[in-house]
């Protein structure tokens, strides 16, 4: 029996979550940054050990000087 668990987010989450893909189609072409989004609709860019968590897609796409 194979079991399959999906994500299931209320309609306002799956927003939020949505509105960090354009950040993070960038962030996929960089070397050297691993980021996840965390619930509800969090992201988290990790580079050189340092966290940098963000809830509003505007400011996680600002240009960040320690990256």
């Amino acid at each position: 029996m194979k079991l399959s668990v999906f994500p299931d987010f209320t309609a306002k989450v799956a927003r939020a979550r949505a509105a960090f893909n354009e950040v993070r189609a960038q962030l996929r072409a960089m070397e050297g940054i691993r980021y996840g989004t965390l619930f509800p609709a969090r992201l988290r860019i990790t580079h050189g050990g340092k966290h940098h968590d963000f809830t509003c897609p505007e400011e996680a796409g600002r240009p960040m000087p320690n990256f």
